[in-house]
């Protein structure tokens, strides 16, 4: 089975070096390509990439690199773009910042391929050492131990508990990325709306807690605004049904319990936080800005 690995990067180039070194050193599969795109680095990232001697790493077989404009990127257009330049039967998406904690992230990744009716299959996020408190329960909830078999039933309502799919970690049957490629009007989530569509189509998507990798993020409160109320924002381009704030207002809950048990001092900031992330979510999901400030958050 002939792989290829997607890597976006702009400005990462502190995460390159030992990224390579974990893609080079995956055991159990055949050597794969590594596709690159650079989408306006100032950090010399692509310079980097392209010094790289393939030989140094057994487990890449060929790094093609390419590079795009700054303002043509798009979540979805620049990964379509990416994909048309692989050959692969089997395309995994990575991030920059996402690192694989094991060498046999990647055999985890694409051993559900197995079963011809799963489209897609993306593993477990294990945030930072560094990320705060409120991140990692965000993160431990919604990347749980426990492996999902998501069918069509699932693409009927979204939750941290059927996330469709992410391409932070993810791979995906190419001939169904031609077939069915990402939606490249939506701000972000469009993984999630791909996730939606293979399932709808009889497909099944798989999430694999064995596909380990380090990544998460700690965001201030004006980052944390701009965030969720993207990923508002993007749900309503995509017309999620189900009652997501239902489902969000229990897992702050879950996340309040949890803090006064083990964290009382953060409370108060806990509070804040939850609100401030809440209120950007259901501000970008059903509107109520003025235009004018939308169409800022949305740059």
């Amino acid at each position: 089975m002939k792989i290829s690995v997607i890597l976006l990067i702009k400005n990462g180039v502190k995460f390159l070096p030992k990224l390579l070194e974990k893609l080079g050193a995956q055991k159990g599969v055949l050597p794969f390509e590594l596709v690159v795109v650079d989408s306006g680095s100032t950090d010399g990232g692509m310079e980097y990439v392209k010094s790289i001697k393939v030989s140094k790493y057994q487990g890449i077989k060929e790094i093609k690199c390419f590079q795009i404009k700054s303002e043509d990127f798009g979540h979805g257009k620049t990964r379509n773009f990416a994909v048309a330049k692989t050959t692969g039967e089997i395309v995994v998406f990575m991030s920059q910042d996402a690192l694989p904690i094991n060498n046999d992230w990647l055999f985890n990744l694409i051993k559900p391929f197995s079963d011809p009716v799963v489209a897609g299959v993306f593993g477990q996020q294990v945030p930072n050492h560094e990320t705060g408190v409120l991140e990692k329960y965000f993160y431990s909830h919604s990347y749980t131990l426990t492996r999902r078999v998501m069918t069509e039933n699932d693409s009927k309502s979204f939750s941290s508990k059927n996330l469709f799919f992410s391409n932070v970690n993810g791979a995906v049957r190419r001939e169904l990325l031609v077939k069915f490629p990402f939606r490249e009007d939506l701000l972000m989530s469009e993984d999630q709306y791909w996730g939606r569509a293979v399932l709808e189509k009889g497909y099944q998507l798989v999430y694999e807690p064995d596909a380990r990798v380090f990544h998460s993020h700690n965001y201030n409160l004006k980052r944390l605004f701009v965030r969720y109320f993207q990923s508002g924002y993007s749900q309503r381009q995509i017309n999620l049904n189900g009652n997501v704030i239902k489902r969000g207002i229990g897992t702050g809950v879950g996340l309040l319990k949890y803090i006064l048990i083990n964290k009382p001092l953060l409370l108060p900031y806990t509070l804040i936080y939850e609100f401030i992330k809440g209120g950007a979510f259901v501000l970008g999901r059903k509107g109520g800005l003025p235009s004018w400030i939308e169409k800022r958050l949305i740059k």
